[in-house]
């Protein structure tokens, strides 16, 4: 269980009866004490950072559902998404830089994912890059998910205009036809890769965006995804210029 959500069970009025529950104080004096070991200042911190992170991309998609991408709205929501992104990764990058890749054991679990999400989010290839080494320590030492190296790398490698390795990264638009998967690596070996590091099958996860992986149909369709693809990577900031 989530530390995050244990706090709102501790402080919210509305679980007040669990407080009579057989077990209730020692379950409390449990989290206490695992509490008492995290870096709280940091823990909180980055918290916030996870709160603003993933609320304005549910407004940004919730949005999209409605509006067009060139809409009033949507760009307004494009924008602060940007500027929220920059004021999370500089808080993220500070606290890597001073106190290393925190741990679940140091900052509790939606903390640790904090910093992954800093990273990630930022789309600035020289600051993922700077940072993929400490997560690919971390991930060794235990201090971040298999999953958080997959999603970076992949992210950089698109970011780079090159073929990803788990599947992470998809385009997805209100057309189908302008919808896909960024061309992969080995197709061949996706599912088994990613089973390696804890994720899915491709095909659950792209079911979720309307979209589904079947090995041949994507061989089939990949003309159409290389194409798009090739028109996305010319708009990179790496080929302007």
């Amino acid at each position: 269980m989530g530390c995050l959500f244990i706090d709102t069970i501790l402080a919210d009025k509305n679980f007040s009866a669990l407080h009579h529950m057989e077990g209730w104080k020692k379950f409390t004096n449990q989290i206490k004490a695992k509490k008492s070991k995290y870096n709280n200042d940091i823990r909180l911190k980055l918290l916030d950072v996870q709160s603003k992170d993933q609320s304005i991309r549910l407004i940004y998609q919730e949005l999209k559902k409605t509006y067009t991408d060139d809409s009033d709205l949507v760009k307004s929501a494009s924008e602060k998404m940007k500027k929220i992104d920059l004021e999370g990764v500089d808080i993220v990058a500070k606290i890597i830089d001073k106190y290393g890749w925190l741990g679940k054991d140091k900052i509790g679990k939606e903390a640790n994912e904090t910093l992954f999400l800093g990273i990630q989010h930022i789309d600035d290839l020289v600051v993922q890059s700077k940072y993929l080494p400490a997560i690919k320590d971390a991930v060794k030492k235990g201090n971040a998910e298999p999953w958080h190296l997959a999603f970076l790398t992949d992210r950089i490698l698109m970011n780079q205009g090159k073929k990803q390795i788990y599947g992470t990264q998809k385009i997805i638009t209100k057309n189908p036809e302008t919808s896909y998967i960024i061309p992969l690596e080995n197709p061949e070996k996706v599912d088994e890769l990613r089973k390696e590091i804890g994720l899915d099958p491709l095909n659950d996860d792209l079911q979720e965006d309307g979209l589904s992986w079947n090995l041949e149909d994507y061989k089939k369709d990949l003309p159409r995804i290389e194409k798009l693809y090739k028109e996305r990577v010319e708009k990179l900031p790496i080929n302007k210029g």
